[in-house]
């Protein structure tokens, strides 16, 4: 039996002309869609870690790592993806370009913006979730 897949990501809050925005990005190897940045846990790494990783190197950010945002589980082939998300705070450009070979763009959305033109169900379905629960 294959081995799960663990990973981590942020949803990275930055504020852009007074407004609130995510940070998302359109990724190259899987078709160009419009994800939530995360990645796989490297050996001896733990989730939070992997998470400020990722979203500096897909971002290009650096963020202050807020509270637990959601896990989400789905497929891969033949196995399980379990990616664990925290919440994050803008604090200051890398001032990188994309690398070209993950990332083509990144975005900084409206959370209604995001909720329309992120591809997967289930990146929308965790910003649903947070956002309703910041509503409270």
């Amino acid at each position: 039996m294959p081995s799960d897949i663990l990973a981590a990501g942020g949803i990275v809050w930055r504020t852009v002309d007074g407004e609130r925005r995510l940070g998302v990005v359109r990724r190259l190897r899987y078709g160009g869609d419009l994800s939530l940045p995360k990645g796989k846990v490297e050996p001896g790494e733990g989730f939070r870690a992997c998470a400020v990783r990722e979203v500096a190197e897909e971002l290009g950010v650096d963020v202050e790592l807020g509270g637990f945002a959601g896990l989400l589980i789905y497929h891969v082939g033949d196995r399980d993806k379990f990616v664990l998300f925290w919440e994050m705070e803008f604090v200051a450009e890398r001032n990188e370009e994309p690398d070209g070979k993950e990332v083509a763009e990144r975005l900084w959305l409206s959370p209604g913006a995001a909720l329309e033109t992120l591809t997967f169900r289930t990146d929308r379905t965790l910003l649903t979730d947070l956002l309703a629960r910041r509503v409270r």
